[in-house]
């Protein structure tokens, strides 16, 4: 079944009918944080515009150039405004590491996954089998789960939405396994 996020939002972006947009507001404001944080001009840029996005944003970078970094102040600063994030890649090695850099931020989050699923992953960042067994879940406000895309569409995420997505090493990702994850988000 494809969800209404699916025929209103994802299909038509993927076909190029909805042209990025993004809220001039919450750019300066995610650019403005980033640099009282330090960030360098490009990296509080990057901030501001995925803080700012509409429906998605992209960042790209060579190696070295503080891209977890950046996801994290993002990461923090939606769940901050109350959004709840699915934070996914291509693999579990990648989503850990991007955790572990979140979790740095004090961000309240999680790993849904099987428990062998936790190499590399920082003792602090609790895992799950299933998100319905997240105690500490926050019941008002936002948080991170880290989860494959496929997670989205077993019983381990298939009853939970989410406001943002957000990829780590997208260019990693096939289009079917975005979508999948993309769907289970405004």
């Amino acid at each position: 079944a494809v969800s209404t996020v699916g025929n209103n939002v994802v299909l038509p972006m993927l076909h190029g009918d909805i042209e990025p947009e993004f809220d001039d507001s919450d750019c300066l404001e995610g650019e403005r944080i980033a640099l009282e944080a330090r960030f360098n001009a490009k990296q509080a840029k990057a901030v501001g515009l995925a803080y700012g996005a509409i429906h998605a944003a992209c960042i790209q970078g060579p190696p070295g150039t503080g891209k977890t970094k950046v996801l994290a102040l993002i990461a923090k600063l939606l769940v901050k405004r109350g959004e709840r994030v699915l934070l996914t890649s291509h693999t579990h090695m990648a989503i850990n590491n991007a955790l572990n850099r979140i979790h740095e931020e004090d961000v309240p989050l999680t790993k849904v996954g099987r428990h062998t699923q936790r190499k590399g992953l920082n003792d602090g960042v609790t895992s799950v089998e299933e998100m319905s067994r997240w105690k500490e879940c926050p019941e008002n406000g936002g948080y991170v789960v880290g989860a494959t895309p496929f997670a989205t569409c077993s019983k381990r995420l298939q009853d939970y939405r989410f406001d943002t997505v957000i990829f780590d090493e997208a260019s990693q990702i096939t289009v079917p396994l975005a979508v999948m994850a993309m769907r289970a988000a405004k």
